[in-house]
């Protein structure tokens, strides 16, 4: 049997992202500086060719945690991202959830202006480093996938094992899911590419992103366990709402060749689902 656990943590009030320079001075907005989250507008792009992006392995268990603002979800087992313009074989070491206060408005990254109700962000780390905080003194040491989730008609059946333990503690507690299984797919689709930075204090200015321009569909039903999640056991402190300003950036933005390139996954069958609905 897989599982991943929910850990709800009792952390308290998220932290305002205007506060973050006077504990983190590399967190002032800079225009030569490498800071995310940004805007990915087409009119910025310069296409190029690039290898297939890859995804392998099968994560067997985790853990969910409620960590201030946003969910988190540390993998216990090997899963990797490679190709397109990323530089190593990094190590997928966790997944972050943001969301906004009701649907909308939950993005980090903006899509042609346009923010979505949530966004999924897979963090891995370059091969010799054992986690984020020691790739981070690294150039390039962390890459960042990034997927906008958006509101569809109905429920996303693979979306379910998500919502629904979120939806049991939203409050500091456990629950158990299991939802792995190993699948290949191949699907084409366009993603982008800029180099930037943590979006959450230490801003380090280390990270390469792929942000993926389709969303991922899901119902407000699913949105709405993560809306009403709670960094504390006081209705009075939400897990939602808390994102960094978007940054003008001066380094390139890349998309794939003719708005399109390949993604290749093999593994669990969560995320094949999860990436693309239409997979």
């Amino acid at each position: 049997m897989i599982f991943i656990f929910i850990y709800l943590s009792l952390i308290s009030d998220p932290t305002d992202p205007y506060l973050w320079v006077k504990s983190y001075p590399s967190c002032l907005p800079q225009k030569d500086k490498l800071h995310s989250p940004i805007d990915l507008n087409d009119e910025a792009v310069r296409n190029d060719t690039v290898p297939a992006l890859m995804f392998r392995g099968l994560t067997r268990s985790g853990t969910v945690k409620n960590v201030r603002d946003t969910v988190v979800v540390d993998f216990d087992e090997c899963m990797t991202v490679s190709g397109g313009w990323l530089k190593y074989k990094y190590r997928l070491v966790q997944i972050r959830f943001h969301w906004g206060s009701k649907t909308t408005n939950g993005s980090e990254h903006t899509l042609n202006n346009r923010r979505f109700p949530m966004e999924m962000q897979l963090v891995g780390v370059a091969p010799g480093y054992k986690d984020v905080k020691s790739a981070l003194n690294q150039q390039s040491g962390v890459a960042m996938i990034g997927v906008f989730i958006d509101i569809g008609p109905v429920n996303n059946v693979h979306f379910k094992a998500i919502s629904d333990a979120v939806s049991k503690v939203p409050y500091p507690g456990t629950w158990e899911i299991s939802i792995c299984k190993k699948t290949t797919a191949v699907t084409l689709i366009k993603f982008f590419y800029y180099q930037g930075g943590l979006t959450t204090p230490p801003c380090s200015q280390t990270v390469d992103w792929i942000v993926l321009e389709n969303p991922v569909l899901i119902s407000s039903e699913q949105v709405r366990p993560c809306a009403n999640a709670h960094s504390h056991c006081s209705e009075a402190t939400p897990s939602a709402g808390q994102f960094r300003a978007r940054h003008l950036k001066k380094q390139a933005l890349l998309s794939a060749l003719n708005k399109c390139g390949k993604i290749v996954i093999k593994c669990c069958q969560i995320f094949r689902h999860l990436f693309y609905h239409f997979m």
